[in-house]
């Protein structure tokens, strides 16, 4: 075979077209994975687009590492999506280059003869991406959260370990039970599990009456199970936990119903007299750049995760329908307490979660009920603050 035909051959299974012969610096293009991998594999050289005197590789090498990442994505449509000859087009959206690289991943470079360059050194194939068509990882695991909520809120609520009745209609068929397992599953993947040291500062507050003086622990603690009435995000009622913010600010908007009756609100802080195993939602990891090969595996996982994420930290309107709303939540909420990870003694004592009433802040829930949260939280008394809610 000669080399113009190797050469040739070589390009066609890359998905390419014959680059400029052109350096490139790391400068021009807004991708932490793509200046990445140039600061490793460049050498000292001129930068055909900047003409400064940088770490450069050849366009051909850049392109070869962007079209591995392109590849784990979107291929030639003819490799699978339908064709209508009649109308004369794919059954589904395609891109060339230029949109592919612009319009659909969003790459961000800030020189046009560059964009241009590479866009260029992308074959005319009409590209397009089997998990649009047939769906992704993320977009199954998103389906199979939205089956649960259905089933648990409306269907069957008691139990749905044992009763296979409801399962998803695609080809994986779970049920509800497997569905939690899979989100716990994906959780591990991400490792958000988190020590919290001893003596953290825990703020909790309580709404109450005027007539009414806090200045004990236990009344400002969980509440004793009997007053545990009311159906919380994370606690349905009749279940005591504790719930605490780590800045006052954040446990006060936690806390206020501006509906309720009760104009006043006290305010303490708490510290763990152990350390305590946390599941942080807070700390979850941004969807990595489909360049990163060290953690495309994640991609799919981190990306329901961020969507399992808001739904769980939604605001949900106390008009009655959050004893509905929360169930899913609350299940979630015991499947980590006692069902997470599965066969360990390492057992989960709460949740981090971001706060639906203060963005950018974090909320907390620990599974502590009333004689619980006595035993292992130490009281600062002389933190107490009461002040009239405004």
């Amino acid at each position: 075979m000669g080399g113009a035909k190797q050469r040739w051959l070589e390009l066609e299974s890359r998905g390419m077209n014959e680059p400029k012969d052109t350096n490139v610096c790391s400068s021009h293009i807004n991708d932490y994975a793509i200046k990445r991998f140039i600061s490793r594999k460049g050498v000292k050289g001129e930068c055909s687009y900047c003409g400064k005197e940088r770490n450069v590789v050849e366009l051909e090498e850049l392109m070869f590492f962007v079209m591995e990442g392109i590849s784990q994505f979107y291929q030639d449509a003819a490799n699978f999506m339908g064709y209508n000859t009649r109308e004369g087009g794919y059954l589904g959206e395609t891109y060339d280059g230029q949109e592919l690289l612009y319009d659909v991943i969003g790459l961000e470079v800030d020189n046009d003869e560059l964009f241009q360059d590479m866009a260029d050194s992308i074959d005319d194939s009409a590209w397009a991406s089997p998990d649009d068509y047939y769906g992704s990882v993320s977009d199954l695991l998103s389906s199979h959260w939205r089956y649960f909520k259905e089933v648990i809120k409306y269907k069957l609520r008691y139990f749905f370990t044992q009763v296979s009745t409801y399962r998803t209609l695609d080809h994986d068929n779970r049920n509800a039970f497997e569905i939690l397992d899979d989100i716990g599953t994906a959780v591990k993947k991400i490792k958000v599990q988190t020590t919290l040291p001893a003596d953290t500062c825990l703020f909790r507050c309580r709404q109450h009456a005027r007539t009414e003086r806090i200045t004990e622990a236990s009344k400002i603690a969980s509440p004793p199970d009997s007053f545990a009435i009311y159906s919380n995000r994370m606690s349905p009622a009749g279940i005591s936990m504790f719930y605490c913010a780590f800045d006052l600010p954040t446990a006060k908007v936690e806390t206020i119903d501006v509906k309720s009756k009760k104009k006043y609100i006290t305010s303490a802080c708490f510290t763990n007299l152990s350390p305590l195993n946390l599941i942080d939602f807070t700390k979850l990891p941004r969807v990595p750049s489909i360049f990163d090969q060290k953690n495309i595996k994640h991609y799919y996982t981190i990306q329901f995760l961020i969507d399992f994420v808001k739904d769980l930290s939604s605001d949900i309107a106390r008009d009655g329908r959050e004893h509905i709303e929360y169930v899913p939540t609350q299940i979630v909420t015991e499947f980590f307490k006692y069902l997470y990870p599965i066969g360990s003694k390492n057992k989960i004592d709460g949740i981090i979660y971001p706060s639906s009433k203060s963005k950018g802040s974090k909320a907390c829930v620990l599974f502590m009920n009333n004689d619980e949260s006595l035993k292992q939280l130490k009281f600062d008394k002389t933190s107490l603050i009461r002040q009239r809610i405004r």
